[in-house]
């Protein structure tokens, strides 16, 4: 959980919104069983959003499809 919390207050950091994909480590959790639901992972799309900001992921941070 905390990986996943550090995960995601690096991405607001950097930039990132609130995302929509259910794995994704920025979507909005409210409960601790939202941050269970969600993987410590950025899904394609904030992958993305973060190397337009120069910030290169390694793939065990990314989502696979």
């Amino acid at each position: 959980r905390l990986l996943k919390e550090a995960l995601h207050e690096l991405g607001h950091a950097f930039g990132l919104g609130h995302c929509l994909e259910r794995a994704c480590v920025m979507r909005f959790s409210n409960t601790v069983v939202e941050v269970d639901e969600k993987a410590a992972k950025y899904c394609r799309i904030c992958g993305i959003k973060l190397a337009q900001r120069g910030i290169a992921l390694s793939e065990k941070f990314l989502l696979a499809y």
